[in-house]
Formats: structure tokens, C-alpha cells, sequence
């Protein structure tokens, strides 16, 4: 069986909100949209996403139109980075290339980068 991993496209933002719950934005949607009329998830057969809200909605818009149901695995979520709480765009980004930069490395206490993997 041939495996595809996909991670989200552009997400709505809401520092009021767990990250987790974040869904896809509209251009998220449009994105992932594309790709399915591109006919790229046409050989699926299986689809198990992360029980994150972005992933939920990318994961429910492929199935839709393979008229496939998907199941959720906590296990595929993204690094847990609760630890920081919601960070302004810029500071994300740089702490998020600390954390890839240094992957045995807890970065302001998100899990590793090797354990994420």
C-alpha cells in the first residue's frame, strides 16, 4: 500500500483558541480543494489524521469526495507545543526553527523534535 502524509495548508488563527483546535482558513480549504480536483488523493483507500481540527477538516473534504470516512489517531498530531501557549507569527517562526535546528533539544518546552518524528 502506497502512503501519502499530508500536513495542513493555512489554518484560522485565534490566540483565544487551543492550537488544536484551530481549523483550516479559507485558503486552507481552497488549497486542499485544488489538490483533490488535481486528482492527487484519487488512489487512496485509507485516510487517519490527526485528531486536530485542521487535520479533521482537511481529512473530511478528501474523504467527501473519495466517499471515504477517516479515522482519528492522536498519535499523528503535530509537536506539542502547549508549553508556549499561542506565539505572535514572527516569534513562532523563530522558535519553530530553533526546534527543528536543534532536534534533541526541548525548545521553551515543547517536546523534542526527534520525539515528534
Amino acid at each position: 500500500m502506497t502512503s501519502l502524509y499530508l500536513t495542513h495548508p493555512e489554518v484560522v488563527i485565534d490566540p483565544h483558541l487551543d492550537v488544536t483546535k484551530w481549523g483550516l482558513s479559507f485558503t486552507g480549504r481552497t488549497r486542499i480543494e485544488a489538490a483533490v480536483d488535481r486528482g492527487i488523493f484519487d488512489d487512496i483507500e485509507m485516510i487517519i489524521s490527526s485528531d486536530e481540527q485542521k487535520a479533521i477538516d482537511a481529512a473530511t473534504l478528501i474523504g467527501d469526495h473519495l466517499s471515504l470516512q477517516f479515522q482519528t489517531d492522536p498519535r499523528c498530531g503535530e509537536n506539542d507545543r502547549s508549553a508556549t501557549g499561542f506565539l505572535p507569527k514572527d516569534e513562532f517562526e523563530a522558535v519553530a526553527t530553533q526546534f527543528f535546528a536543534h532536534p534533541t533539544q526541548s525548545i521553551r518546552g515543547w517536546k523534542r523534535a526527534i520525539d515528534a518524528q
